[in-house]
């Protein structure tokens, strides 16, 4: 295919998709995430070639201007953004506990990320910066979670990984010594495996 058919086939693809975004928004207006969030899950459903969903969704919001209202939501900006996300990040690290807690002894962190990014959404969302052109989530993980793993490895004095490597040896090394003392009558296979954290 020509370079000029694959130009062509790109922009009837914005086209495509800036009406469907004019179609789904018509009676509430979006907010700039959810206008993305919307482009982005639709691009995965057509093909692009090497046109990244974001690049595809910065596109299409480019050619539809004017023509679609877009719901203006108050966001801090600069060093005032940056001041809240601090404030929170104490209370992200409390939650992120007790999350990686209910996922022991073999959850993922990641999933503890993805649950903890879908409950602070209400406070963290309006922190994203107008001009970021990702969706919410993406947002979340390459800007908030580097800064709570960082504030959870300033408060543990070592990472997230390490902190559940060592909780888990804790935990073997009490079910072992309760099966040695005869305090239970078997012993959980769980804690005869080599810890899933180092």
């Amino acid at each position: 295919m020509r370079a000029s058919q694959l130009e062509e086939a790109y922009s009837d693809r914005l086209t495509q998709a800036a009406q469907a975004a004019q179609q789904h928004f018509a009676d509430q207006p979006p907010t700039r995430d959810q206008l993305l969030q919307y482009l982005i899950s639709y691009s995965q459903r057509i093909p692009l070639g090497s046109v990244k969903p974001a690049e595809f969704a910065r596109d299409v919001v480019k050619q539809l201007g004017n023509t679609i209202a877009v719901r203006v939501v108050r966001k801090p900006s600069g060093p005032s953004a940056a001041a809240e996300l601090n404030q929170l990040l104490p209370g992200l690290v409390m939650d992120l506990e007790a999350e990686l807690g209910n996922s022991f002894p073999d959850g993922d962190p990641r999933d503890a990320a993805l649950t903890l990014a879908r409950r602070w959404r209400q406070q963290l969302e309006p922190l994203q910066p107008s001009s970021s052109i990702v969706g919410y989530q993406d947002w979340f993980f390459q800007k908030v979670w580097p800064k709570i793993e960082s504030e959870f490895k300033r408060s543990h004095g070592m990472d997230i990984w390490g902190y559940l490597a060592d909780v888990w040896d804790s935990m073997r090394a009490d079910a072992h010594q309760s099966y040695s003392h005869g305090f239970t009558d078997e012993l959980d296979p769980q804690w005869l495996g080599r810890n899933p954290y180092r």
